[in-house]
């Protein structure tokens, strides 16, 4: 259901050329042959494929999605090999039986290599059929440039506001700041009404039970809440309805509002945590989920998952710390609402978890590979990155597709003090011959 559905976003993005058939009447015996078409294609920073996957080769319009071909590519060798790791007979070349113009895109995706559906998968370049050449680049790149991705290292689940020793243990794709409001907090009930709405004049009932007795020891006292960046004085907020059952099987819709004592002014801290315009695309129409990381040697790498690293010939800091330990954030597809699972926050402290509301992680508790916590990160060698995956990747490390990465702060005090933030380096670009994201130029010839 999830690739049909797909394959019909995709099919609503392609440009359907309208075919015109014209000329004078060929004699009966005269066939004219079918054009057939040679596609070469020449990569750049084709990732290696990881374990499990096989890229393929499609050409498409907005009713037909054909398959010129399952791969695997190396890109220590550039040699485009078969799905069984083989050399392929001539590297980088596919074949069509039949006229290319009869497509609008020609399109490279990423598939589970036990996966033999017939439409793709997570589709990772595109480019629309123009010319005899061209370059196909991840979608939505220009969007994807124009993105940005900041992070915090603020702790949250530990306890109060004012907890700072296990800030550094923490990544939030977020802005931070400490801020503090006046509110008057409630330490008790002052009263409680109960509150019919008005019935069908039509029926008079009598009523014959109270099913709920009220008891004001079971009226829960409402804290002041400092939420993530909210405080709240909850002043009437305990609803019952029904309370009285009637003869007649009808019910009274019946509210109780209950009014708490109110103490004196009083000067809270809380956590702000916001995002200024981040603007990452979202990928699910084209099979593709983020995935937040950081890597660093102070993670022990035999208990956890190491880094893969991209396609680049060229890394200079971006990534120059492979050695460490790797643990994932959790996977999101929109940066500004939480991600999939906060295994890692401490839960004992408040249940549900003290966290923000955005993508991220607090690694203070059941850490894997019997790590009890994640030092401050300060003065150790390590980066925070975003990679775009396969929706139906899962592993202990990333796929190469590195989207933002950046270098873990030098010194703890600058996890525990920053404020606003730390800002990724964004890695998208296909027009840099060291580092960035796939590209592939196709040759077309017919014959």
């Amino acid at each position: 259901m999830f690739r049909f559905s797909k394959l019909l976003v995709f099919t609503a993005l392609v440009v359907t050329a309208g075919l015109f058939v014209g000329g004078c009447e060929q004699p009966d015996d005269v066939v004219t042959p079918n054009t057939k078409a040679q596609l070469t294609l020449v990569p750049e920073r084709l990732p290696t494929n990881p374990p499990n996957t096989v890229y393929q080769l499609w050409v498409a319009n907005s009713s037909d999605t054909i398959s010129l071909g399952r791969f695997k590519f190396d890109f220590e060798t550039k040699k485009f090999l078969e799905t069984t790791g083989t050399d392929r007979v001539e590297n980088g070349r596919f074949y069509l039986d039949e006229n290319v113009n009869n497509y609008s895109h020609i399109l490279v995706s990423v598939e589970e290599a036990s996966d033999l559906d017939n439409s793709p998968s997570a589709i990772m370049l595109i480019d629309a059929i123009s010319n005899t050449t061209v370059r196909m680049v991840f979608p939505l790149s220009k969007d994807l440039t124009a993105a940005t991705v900041r992070y915090n290292m603020k702790s949250t689940s530990d306890g109060d506001s004012d907890e700072t020793s296990n800030d550094g243990r923490s990544i939030w794709f977020a802005i931070f700041d400490d801020r503090t409001r006046f509110v008057q907090d409630t330490f008790g009930i002052d009263s409680f009404v109960v509150e019919d709405d008005v019935m069908d004049t039509v029926i008079v009932p009598t009523p014959v039970i109270n099913i709920i007795g009220i008891d004001t020891s079971t009226i829960v006292i409402q804290d002041t809440a400092i939420e993530i960046g909210l405080d709240t004085v909850m002043q009437s907020i305990v609803r019952y309805s029904p309370i009285l059952r009637y003869d007649t099987v009808n019910y009274v819709n019946t509210s109780m509002n209950v009014y708490y004592q109110v103490g004196p002014v009083d000067t809270i801290s809380y956590d702000f945590f916001s995002q200024d315009d981040y603007a990452l695309p979202d990928y699910t129409s084209y099979g593709w989920k983020y995935k937040g990381w950081v890597v660093s040697d102070v993670i022990d790498s035999t208990a956890v998952g190491t880094i893969t690293l991209p396609a680049w010939e060229f890394y200079t800091t971006y990534l120059n710390e492979s050695a460490g330990g790797l643990l994932t954030t959790g996977i999101f597809r929109n940066i500004e609402e939480p991600d999939s699972t906060n295994p890692y926050v401490n839960v004992t402290y408040k249940n549900p978890p003290r966290v923000p509301q955005f993508p991220g992680e607090d690694f203070l508790e059941n850490l894997p590979g019997g790590l009890s916590s994640i030092p401050n990160l300060g003065n150790q060698n390590g980066h925070v990155f975003v990679s775009l995956e396969p929706n139906f990747y899962d592993d202990s490390t990333n796929f190469p597709l590195i989207v933002f990465s950046g270098d873990l702060p030098g010194t703890s005090n600058l996890a525990n003090l920053i404020q606003h933030a730390f800002t990724l380096d964004g890695l998208m670009s296909t027009n840099n011959d060291f580092v960035g994201f796939p590209a592939i130029t196709v040759q077309i010839s017919e014959f």
